[in-house]
């Protein structure tokens, strides 16, 4: 089997744009007639230059890709990491070629007619607890935004409430995330005010009211603070005994993170702007992570993220993949996480439904605080073709 071509696609999703603004995907098409679907994860690093992922991707595909065999993936990414990303990772080639390696484990999944977990070894599971930040999937269109929420202790009390009826049995919120409207947000880290603990009380109170014992609380923050604010703030949040302490403080420093894990009780999660096994690696080894979160569509696609499991489980560390995209990496992620053995929890867009299915009609499912795989091969998503023509970004 040889690769024949890629199509990138950048979606531009409707309103409230749950999942990101826009989603960077790819086709790669063969010569036996098999397609395989891949999407990116690039976080902020194509803004006001999105149309460049388009040639970045297409030139790597035509380097490294072009004519090759997809069952050979392995060696293929391993040259292509070598030379594009020089042999380092970087948000914007590893997001690249992540999309990249996705479309080829789909493609073999589909040559095979078995999903892709099944090529990993096979599912430990059937089903999988998933979560989903606080969130209302018409905030936005209704002329809120996320500050707008969690800076209103009786808003997150209400929605929350409704989640958890819903079937919800973990959410996750950042508390300081009030500080997101322009000119109120420092750069980060940044030191901790008084403010930053009183809102972060009243918000966690109504939380914790809300749901009382029905729901664990997930704190997912995003990398805004100091060692030492972020150690302040562990102390306050351990009396809700939350789930984990996301990305307390920047990545770029394990052992900073390291401080703050040997400092509380609550098990620290970080990984979607981890890359490849090696870094993941050193934030393992140096006490850093109780919970390793790869997001596939960043850290060198799924058989990075399978190695990175392997390595948080020789530490008897969790799996929880982090999730920001669309349909395809929602599907990506729902392989990982059935395959792998140290899996805790696996993070979803709300319930993966409105404009997800309306692209993806046959995509997987959640249900009831669970997401079920679809069944199909590969990575068991299709695109309606027709559908997303009037979404595309050309």
């Amino acid at each position: 089997m040889k690769m024949t071509g890629m199509d990138v696609r950048l979606i531009v999703t409707p309103p409230p744009h749950a999942g990101g603004k826009l989603w960077y995907t790819v086709r790669i098409h063969t010569d036996e007639g098999i397609d395989g679907l891949g999407e990116s994860m690039p976080h902020f690093a194509f803004a006001g230059m999105e149309k460049s992922y388009r040639t970045l991707a297409l030139c790597a595909y035509e380097r490294w890709f072009s004519n090759r065999d997809p069952f050979g993936r392995d060696a293929l990414m391993q040259a292509a990491y070598n030379e594009f990303c020089a042999g380092h990772p970087d948000m914007l080639g590893m997001s690249v070629l992540s999309a990249i390696e996705m479309a080829m484990w789909d493609i073999c999944g589909k040559a095979l007619r078995r999903p892709v977990c099944d090529l990993l070894g096979g599912a430990h599971r059937k089903r999988l607890r998933a979560y989903s930040y606080i969130s209302y999937d018409d905030m936005r269109a209704n002329g809120k935004n996320y500050a707008d929420l969690v800076g209103d202790p009786a808003l997150v009390r209400e929605r929350a409430l409704e989640m958890a009826e819903m079937g919800f049995t973990a959410l996750k919120i950042d508390p300081l995330e009030y500080r997101i409207p322009l000119g109120s947000q420092p750069q980060k880290p940044y030191p901790l005010e008084r403010e930053d603990f009183r809102r972060t009380h009243a918000v966690l109170d109504a939380l914790k009211d809300a749901v009382g014992e029905s729901c664990d609380i997930l704190i997912g923050t995003h990398g805004q603070m100091t060692t030492a604010g972020a150690i302040r703030y562990a102390k306050h949040l351990e009396c809700y005994d939350p789930l984990f302490y996301e990305e307390p403080v920047p990545p770029g420093n394990m052992e900073e993170m390291a401080r703050v894990q040997r400092a509380t009780s609550i098990p620290i999660a970080a990984g979607e702007r981890i890359m490849t096994v090696y870094e993941a690696s050193c934030a393992v080894e140096c006490g850093a992570l109780a919970v390793l979160q790869p997001d596939l569509g960043t850290c060198g696609g799924i058989t990075q993220a399978y190695r990175m499991a392997a390595v948080a489980q020789s530490h008897f560390a969790t799996l929880s993949p982090h999730l920001w995209g669309g349909p395809i990496l929602t599907s990506a992620a729902i392989q990982l996480s059935l395959s792998i053995p140290n899996f805790l929890i696996q993070e979803c867009i709300l319930t993966a439904d409105g404009f997800y299915r309306t692209i993806a009609p046959h995509m997987p499912r959640w249900e009831k605080g669970y997401l079920y795989p679809s069944g199909g091969a590969g990575l068991g998503v299709e695109l309606d073709e027709k559908t997303l023509e009037q979404y595309l970004l050309h």
